[in-house]
């Protein structure tokens, strides 16, 4: 795993801080912008993250802890996911990190993915995250 490499992303939206934190913790949310995954999670901080369904018709159950849940303010955790094909173990995670910035109207909301297997697989999660926050973006809107 190579820590120094990430990924950074930020996003105006037209909506409240209170209604992007809904949209990054509410499950029901995280389906519709993760494409049908499924997080479970106490949604405290030191507590178990679970994403879990099925990517061309195969099963997985991705996995990480909650380190940082400020409500309005900061949504941080730890990732491994099995495509990876890196064994599950604390050094082979990633760290996730939203940080929701109020302007005076809207809501800048920033992304920091630290930590991947090798260019490829960063490049790849890049990708991914311009299309959920896109997606983010629309249904906090709505």
């Amino acid at each position: 795993m190579k820590h120094d490499l990430k990924v950074e992303h930020e996003i105006l939206i037209h909506a409240n801080a209170e209604e992007v934190w809904d949209t990054l913790i509410n499950p029901e949310k995280i389906k519709q912008y993760l494409y049908g995954t499924h997080a479970k999670s106490e949604w405290t901080e030191g507590s178990p993250l679970t994403f879990s369904g099925e990517y061309e018709g195969e099963k997985y159950e991705d996995r990480g802890i909650i380190k940082v849940l400020k409500p309005n303010e900061v949504f941080q955790y730890t990732y491994w996911s099995g495509f990876s094909g890196l064994e599950d173990k604390p050094e082979n995670y990633s760290l996730i990190t939203f940080e929701i910035q109020p302007t005076e109207d809207n809501v800048v909301l920033k992304l920091e993915q630290k930590g991947f297997v090798n260019e490829d697989a960063q490049s790849h999660s890049d990708q991914g995250w311009r299309s959920m926050l896109q997606n983010i973006k629309e249904i906090a809107e709505s």
